[in-house]
């Protein structure tokens, strides 16, 4: 158990209504009791029954306490949130093969299944007899036409695209809700009025009032509750489209008289001794038949592991103000000295100013940081507590009329609870006092 820990467990459990019950009997009791004696039980004493005293106050073991949530674990940032890159669907563009063959002009024509070049005669009859063909299926004897293939292949690759693929994993290792305590201590000024209302057997009676004032009692917490690990990869790509083209070429070219059957060829040049075909065709198609696919190539992965982590930072400054009505008990020890007891009840007014900020931070390897979202709250508030008090003192006598003393005592005041954003903050203003005084007869 902390020293903290057992300040607090030292508090009283006795609850604030049973205190104000306690308090409120006993002030009510010293009165009773004083106007029980007769009235002129102080007299034939030279000083007035009026007093006045003031002096410093102390006062220890309050709590604050923060609770609650945090804006870290709703935020719903880009940075940290778990992500893969889309694989690119770019794609190579289909090619185009234009036929470099002039196709109305005579010459020599060379094919997968024949070929059909040109003879002596072919410059001023634009017809061959040196042509040749394989397949029987290549002539069309009603038509009078000899149709010829070929084929050719075109293969290659091209750049399609580039860019860098991230990759991005999340874990969290921290997620709990905020939950910090602070012991917080203030002083400030006491001042009390008192009158002597009657003496018995040795006791003094009397009545009092005061105002006492405790401003700038400061609480700074810092808490984190929410974190997690990021691990990034980057690494460039190409995008690289590799295809193969079949290019399927068709000529039809116009014979002239009877074709002997497959296979034949004449690579005679000898005019008039063959059959002679036209050597510019009378129709040419080219097909293309195009495949291709994309396949992505990859750089050097370059690996990056930070934390993103919150912070929140919460300032709170309350200022209290006391008035105090009671009655006091004392009995002299000897002719300088008297003890006394102080019954009160306390009407307090409180304020408390609260600024919460809270940062979610990025935390890299080399040391550096940076801020990837923030938030502040502020808030005021103004509130009455009802409380009461029981105090023990030590009274000096210094002349007839001077006096000095100390006293010590416990304070119950009642909670307040106020919200700053996500998180509530409890006060508890209950704790033990101290003061020392001087005081006046008048």
């Amino acid at each position: 158990m902390t020293t903290r820990d057992a300040l607090k467990d030292s508090k009283p459990a006795t609850t604030l209504y049973d205190s104000n019950v306690f308090m409120a009997t006993c002030v009510v009791s010293a009165v009773l009791s004083a106007f029980s004696v007769a009235p002129d039980a102080l007299a034939g004493e030279s000083a007035s029954r009026w007093r006045f005293e003031a002096g410093p106050s102390y006062r220890a073991n309050m709590d604050i306490e923060v609770s609650g949530s945090s804006y870290s674990r709703a935020a719903t940032l880009k940075a940290t949130q778990p992500s893969r890159s889309i694989p690119s669907s770019a794609k190579g563009q289909a090619k185009e093969y234009p036929n470099p063959d002039n196709v109305n002009a005579i010459g020599n024509r060379d094919f997968d299944d024949g070929y059909v070049h040109t003879d002596l005669i072919t410059p001023s009859d634009l017809r061959t007899e040196n042509f040749g063909y394989n397949f029987n299926s290549q002539l069309n004897r009603n038509d009078s036409t000899l149709t010829f293939h070929r084929t050719t292949e075109a293969s290659g690759s091209e750049l399609a695209g580039k860019g860098t693929e991230y990759r991005k994993t999340v874990s969290t290792n921290m997620d709990n809700l905020i939950d910090v305590t602070d012991d917080v201590d203030g002083a400030g000024l006491r001042m009390n009025v008192l009158y002597d209302v009657t003496r018995w057997k040795g006791f003094k009676f009397a009545l009092f009032s005061g105002l006492r004032g405790f401003p700038g009692m400061d609480s700074a917490m810092e808490a984190s509750n929410f974190a997690q690990d990021i691990r990034e990869s980057r690494r460039s790509y190409r995008d690289v489209y590799t295809y193969a083209d079949t290019i399927s070429d068709t000529y039809v070219f116009r014979t002239a008289n009877f074709i002997p059957d497959a296979p034949y060829s004449d690579p005679t040049v000898i005019p008039n001794s063959g059959p002679l075909i036209s050597n510019i065709p009378s129709s040419a198609t080219r097909n293309i038949s195009h495949t291709g696919f994309t396949q992505r190539e990859y750089g050097v992965t370059r690996l990056s592991n930070w934390e993103a982590k919150n912070r929140t930072a919460m300032d709170i400054d309350v200022d209290l103000l006391q008035f105090a009505l009671g009655g006091e008990v004392s009995y002299d020890i000897c002719s300088q000295a008297a003890f006394s007891l102080r019954p009160s009840v306390l009407v307090n007014l409180m304020n408390a100013d609260m600024t919460r900020t809270e940062d979610l931070v990025a935390y890299y390897r080399n040391g550096g940081s940076r801020i990837l979202a923030g938030w502040r709250d502020r808030q005021s508030e103004d509130d009455v507590l009802l409380g009461a008090a029981l105090e023990a003192g030590l009274n000096l006598k210094l002349s007839e009329r001077w006096f000095a003393g100390i006293t010590a005592g416990y304070e119950w005041i009642e909670d307040s609870d106020i919200a700053v954003g996500p998180s509530t903050v409890a006060l508890d203003l209950s704790g033990f006092s101290t003061s020392a005084v001087i005081g006046v007869r008048f």
